[in-house]
């Protein structure tokens, strides 16, 4: 088989994955660009033009947009990895032994296992990336509230005036980030600055002592594909959420800013 056949029908299988779990992207599989009926490339261009002439920035939204899409589009990609390998991960209690007087339950990590974790391991740091690009979109509508140098998703959150904290939509990203994107972010902070993902798991493996310890912790380690799916169908939301938020910006911070003809 030629080369380009071989990675051909690797992509197919990985397209077959988005369909079957039910993945997505902001671009979405039908390259609609839609989320809830709002074409979200025509809407972030739409409510950013006002801001761009007002601040006469350097900010690009035609590059965050790209940005954010790409991220997105990467999260994709390696979340369905981790469903590929899933299946193939070796299994503790099917190569469980009785050794002296008890049962054992080796771990003989495989290669399905080893790329298992190293794309769970990716995807949190594309998850951040992309929140990342999210803030730099806030931050942009009140740059003279916040360096540049200081913008994450958390701050740019920080900056929103109190006349816009009632917005559902406001309350909807402070909510996700007070609960799971502090989940997220102390995920990939332990894997970024500390123990991968495999490394920890395989050392809480040696503290099992039973069947139903070892159960448990190989669900939990299954689970990460689902957790991730799960990060996939947030960032979505989160995007439209975030342009529903910024609109009521636009409509009202920038609403005397005249077009150029």
């Amino acid at each position: 088989m030629e080369a380009m056949d071989l990675l051909n029908e690797y992509n197919d299988r990985i397209k077959s994955i988005y369909n079957e779990y039910g993945l997505d992207c902001i671009n979405r599989l039908d390259d609609s660009h839609k989320i809830h009926d709002k074409q979200m490339l025509s809407w972030h261009s739409d409510i950013s033009r006002r801001c761009q002439i007002a601040n006469k920035m350097h900010f690009d939204y035609f590059k965050n947009y790209d940005d954010i899409s790409y991220c997105s589009d990467e999260i994709l990609y390696f979340t369905a990895h981790l469903f590929l390998y899933r299946p193939y991960m070796n299994n503790p209690i099917d190569d469980s032994i009785w050794f002296s007087t008890r049962m054992i339950y080796p771990n003989y990590v495989n290669l399905g296992t080893k790329r298992y974790y190293m794309f769970a391991d990716i995807v949190l740091e594309k998850l951040y990336n992309y929140w990342d690009r999210i803030g730099d979109l806030i931050a942009s509508y009140f740059p003279e509230l916040i360096s540049e140098r200081r913008v994450y998703f958390t701050t740019a959150l920080d900056i929103i005036p109190n006349e816009y904290r009632e917005l559902d939509s406001f309350k909807w990203l402070s909510e996700f980030r007070n609960n799971s994107y502090k989940d997220l972010n102390n995920k990939r902070r332990q894997v970024v600055h500390y123990t991968t993902s495999i490394t920890r798991d395989k050392h809480n493996h040696l503290n099992l002592s039973n069947e139903e310890e070892v159960i448990a912790w190989q669900k939990e380690r299954n689970g990460l594909a689902d957790y991730f799916n799960e990060q996939i169908h947030i960032t979505l939301e989160g995007f439209y959420q975030t342009l529903l938020l910024l609109e009521e910006v636009d409509k009202t911070k920038y609403k005397n800013v005249i077009f150029p003809k």
